[in-house]
């Protein structure tokens, strides 16, 4: 029986320590419940992936869909960063690219923000560019990439933070507009891998083989 109890705890902490917890503090990220849970503003909606959306999965949240319309879009959520020290933000994006008129050119960026304090950091079109896996341009000119990066929270008031996606579209003549889309948006805080049960599973381990070996000895 002692032999029985301890295999099921050794395979018990095994399974832990091989399948780390990774905690996304955004809520519908990959916006299949719509845009729940999060606060949009403008020209803003869900879209449904295609072969003119490279990056998209099934749903996905599009800012400046709509040719008679121009200014800001935004989509933003909060989360809570009590007793974070670092965030691991990630997420799909594109950039249909349209209106590059001098000193009026539509801008894309995101930026993350603690509590309405302080200058949030802007991840801006250079940064989507130089932090972004798989960046493409494609024949359409349409960039798309995923955007990985982590940031320390050292410096950031423990409360709340957020993450904000902007398009700026500034007046164009005729029917230049520009669009942006998101997927799979998460913020996550990895869980460390719990090394000691590792030392703790193989000791017990070690002593359920022994006890069984002089059992039957």
């Amino acid at each position: 029986m002692m032999w029985k109890f301890s295999l099921r705890t050794v395979m018990v902490l095994l399974c832990c320590v091989a399948a780390p917890a990774y905690a996304n503090l955004i809520d519908n990220g990959t916006f299949a419940a719509g845009l729940s849970g999060w606060n949009y503003s403008g020209d803003v909606r869900v879209g449904i992936a295609s072969s003119d959306t490279p990056g998209m999965d099934g749903a996905y949240a599009l800012l400046g869909a709509d040719p008679a319309r121009n200014g800001s879009s935004s989509l933003s959520q909060k989360f809570s960063i009590l007793g974070l020290s670092e965030i691991e933000v990630s997420f799909d994006w594109f950039f249909r690219y349209t209106d590059r008129a001098p000193l009026a050119s539509d801008t894309f960026a995101a930026l993350l923000w603690e509590s309405g304090v302080g200058l949030p950091p802007v991840i801006t079109y250079e940064m989507l560019e130089a932090k972004s896996v798989d960046y493409t341009v494609d024949r359409r000119g349409i960039v798309s990439g995923h955007f990985h990066d982590i940031y320390d929270l050292g410096t950031w008031f423990p409360l709340v933070g957020g993450i904000t996606f902007t398009l700026l579209e500034s007046p164009s003549i005729g029917t230049l507009i520009s669009s942006a889309g998101v997927d799979n948006v998460s913020v996550a805080v990895p869980v460390p891998e719990p090394s000691a049960l590792v030392v703790m599973g193989s000791v017990i381990l070690g002593l359920s083989v022994r006890r069984w070996v002089h059992r039957k000895g």
